[in-house]
């Protein structure tokens, strides 16, 4: 797949969302949980949201090609960018499929502005106003196609780590890592607007997998092998599924 240059990741360094507070149950809990998610799953496809249908033929609405996303990554990761910014493609894809997916509150200059830095006071140091220009219009066209897919056919969705190959088991994990992680930062960005999902305990459980993976609960260094690939395959259906939350009811109004 991408071939990665190897670089210290750097997360941010305050998580406001206590994913303890949200999920106080034990690591013995979490099969009872995948059962939940499982019954849930089954009655799913009657309630998928069906939004407007976007303009296919619009050339922001088109999907990156391998090419883009390299020219994506190795941007990302390059010295150009603040050190807090996203910095891999998983993470800034799961960053925007938690913008896509749940409450959309947010002014689309924040949005922007937190993948370079969740302050939104540095921005990277372009070299150009065409490589601002390229890189602002590959973001916004990797945005537009999962905004496609959640509001169209979101059984089709997939997190980037699904669709993308790894060279080793390590790499594959410390994606998976990333992309949780992106995706909680995410719900950040709209941290108030979150507080009705998380009030609702059942629901609030489809967002397990984000925190578990992207270690930002304190049991997530305990989880088995078994328990990760448990939590790392149940990913893309609670997306399905937080996104049907939010979304379930915008046609029928």
């Amino acid at each position: 797949m991408l071939s990665k240059p190897t670089i210290v990741q750097q997360y941010p360094s305050t998580l406001p969302i206590d994913s303890n507070c949200f999920f106080p149950f034990r690591l013995r809990e979490i099969r009872n949980i995948f059962i939940t998610l499982q019954i849930t799953e089954s009655s799913l496809y009657n309630i998928l949201p069906v939004r407007h249908t976007m303009n296919s033929s619009d050339p922001l609405m088109q999907p990156l090609s391998f090419d883009e996303l390299n020219i994506l990554e190795h941007f990302l990761v390059s010295e150009q960018t603040p050190p807090d910014s996203l910095a891999s493609l998983e993470m800034l894809d799961g960053y925007m499929t938690a913008a896509a997916a749940g409450p959309q509150v947010f002014q689309v200059d924040d949005w922007y502005a937190s993948i370079w830095d969740q302050e939104k006071k540095l921005m990277p140091e372009f070299t150009s106003t065409e490589e601002a220009d390229l890189i602002g219009e590959l973001i916004v066209r990797h945005n537009n196609s999962i905004t496609r897919i959640l509001s169209e056919e979101p059984e089709e969705f997939l997190p980037l780590y699904e669709r993308v190959g790894y060279e080793s088991e390590e790499e594959e994990k410390l994606a998976v890592e990333e992309w949780a992680m992106g995706f909680i930062i995410g719900m950040e960005l709209a941290y108030d607007a979150w507080e009705p999902f998380f009030d609702n305990e059942q629901v609030s459980l489809f967002t397990l997998p984000m925190f578990m993976l992207g270690k930002v609960s304190e049991e997530s260094e305990s989880l088995t092998e078994e328990e990760i690939l448990d939590l790392t395959e149940s990913m893309a259906n609670s997306v399905i599924l937080i996104n049907s939350f939010w979304h379930s009811n915008e046609d029928k109004d």
